[in-house]
């Protein structure tokens, strides 16, 4: 018998939890980011943890991530702060 709905379906909202544990492709659905773009983070230190052939980001890397090197955006759309963005 089939189910009508995943077990755990993908988020609705993008507010990340600090304490919780993320795979790959809900962080790209959160965030509607594509692989190599997630590639480049783990490649500008986003840590990752490993278990058997999934890879799993834990919440708070990625608020700190996020905040660390993605620049700063006012309500007007004008850059804030600069600094690193998540694609250089």
């Amino acid at each position: 018998m089939r189910a009508s709905s995943p077990q755990y379906p993908y988020p609705t909202s993008t507010v990340v939890q600090p304490k919780a544990l993320y795979d790959q492709n809900t962080l790209r659905c959160y965030f509607d980011l594509n692989t190599t773009a997630i590639r480049n983070m783990r490649r500008q230190g986003l840590p990752v943890r490993r278990v058997g052939r999934k890879n799993f980001i834990y919440g708070q890397d990625i608020i700190d991530h996020v905040l660390a090197k993605c620049p700063l955006v006012g309500p007007d759309g004008k850059l804030v702060k600069t600094g690193n963005t998540v694609g250089a």
